[in-house]
């Protein structure tokens, strides 16, 4: 397990939390106790958990609401959610399955079961990424999962830094595609970052010294951003 992995848990409970917290040692927990703060964390940091762990009874409304209106709004990340209730009602479980939840787990549970459950799912989607790591464009060849960029025909990697690693790995994903500068710094830094439209632009210009031999460039559209292109 990657110890960086963190997981959002919306829980008013204390004594849940803690049991939540004690079986997941080794992750990062971030607790919110309310879906309001809920709301706030996954629409700041959202894309940098693994794991959304949501309770259904919570201060301030109803968690399956919640997450049906949010999924609508986009305003959940596209990240495994357990519902962890003491509702065990089947309607609330045909629902919530409805909407896309990944698991349904009523309390009171077991520590180790919850550990495993997540363990499971979380291992399952490391196999899918692994198998979706691997990009290719032009004579450039990706593995994000070993974090390796190289020209097709070499052995010899492309020596790039992580921050420059994400830029090139996002426009390769979809070539063609414009970035402009604040969604490079959203999806590369975070939206709570303080990085500037200069900063990126200095990582591009690295990066394309980098990839001179290359037939894959990074293009400057103007007032807009940048995309990849064949030479």
């Amino acid at each position: 397990m990657n110890p960086m992995e963190r997981i959002c848990c919306v829980e008013d409970a204390a004594d849940y939390q803690i049991l939540i917290e004690s079986a997941l040692r080794g992750f990062e927990i971030v607790f919110c106790s309310t879906l309001s703060e809920a709301k706030t964390v996954l629409n700041r940091e959202g894309k940098f958990f693994s794991l959304l762990i949501l309770d259904i009874s919570l201060p301030d409304g109803n968690g399956i609401r919640f997450l049906s209106e949010a999924k609508l709004q986009n305003g959940v990340p596209d990240i495994p959610v357990f519902v962890v209730t003491s509702d065990t009602d089947v309607m609330s479980k045909v629902t919530a399955f409805g909407i896309g939840i990944e698991d349904y787990i009523c309390k009171p549970f077991e520590a180790l079961e919850l550990r495993a459950r997540v363990d499971a799912k979380l291992k399952y989607i490391r196999s899918r990424q692994s198998k979706d790591s691997r990009i290719q464009f032009g004579d450039l060849n990706i593995d994000s999962a070993k974090m390796l960029v190289q020209i097709s025909g070499s052995s010899e990697r492309i020596e790039l830094t992580p921050i420059e690693f994400k830029i090139i790995a996002l426009l390769i994903r979809h070539p063609g595609n414009v970035y402009s500068r604040a969604q490079i710094i959203d999806d590369v830094w975070g939206s709570s970052t303080h990085i500037t439209d200069r900063t990126v632009d200095a990582h591009i210009s690295h990066l394309r010294k980098k990839l001179a031999d290359s037939n894959v460039e990074i293009s400057t559209v103007l007032s807009m951003g940048y995309k990849v292109a064949l030479k």
